[in-house]
């Protein structure tokens, strides 16, 4: 059995900066019933997201409640898998061309076509950013970086910045 190597001149990789605030969790939640998840289930999830409240303990002090609207629990069993179903379609935008790997909040993207790879990224990239605007995400752009093999590929950006390349 042989093996093949994939020649990728250019990667990408972005780094969500802030999700599920309460603009988004309505789109998580149309999200569920999409997926044809059950009404109930999706009223559960509503209930475990709203109406929560927070208090910060230091040493023998404990600061009133407050309240917490948006976002899900630290710690919690369903945030990984909310996030999932949220993150789910954004491949749909990704085109055939490039090549995704997604974990967590990373998307890294890569394109093994050499003589055109940065413009087949910079698509993606383009697509990816306006998936997130619609969906209610921020990316972190000082952590979305690329790298590349090529010192004279064109600068790919995102949002008008130019993001950092990484020679290898």
């Amino acid at each position: 059995m042989g093996t093949s190597v994939v020649k990728t001149s250019t990667a990408f990789t972005l780094t969500c900066q802030r999700l599920l605030t309460g603009w988004t969790m309505g789109v998580l939640f149309l999200k569920l019933i999409r997926m044809g998840v059950e009404d109930i289930v999706v009223d559960w999830i509503i209930s475990y997201l709203s109406l929560r409240s927070f208090r910060v303990r230091v040493n023998s002090s404990l600061s009133t409640p407050r309240a917490c609207p948006s976002g899900v629990p630290q710690g919690s069993c369903l945030g990984p898998l909310l996030f999932c179903v949220f993150i789910n379609d954004i491949g749909t935008v990704i085109p055939p061309s490039v090549t995704y790997k997604m974990y967590s909040d990373d998307l890294k993207m890569y394109s093994a076509d050499i003589d055109s790879s940065s413009e087949h990224l910079q698509q993606a990239i383009n697509s990816v950013s306006c998936w997130c605007e619609l969906n209610g995400m921020l990316l972190s752009t000082p952590k979305c970086t690329v790298v590349g093999s090529s010192p004279n590929a064109t600068p790919l950006t995102l949002n008008g910045a130019q993001l950092k390349k990484f020679l290898i």
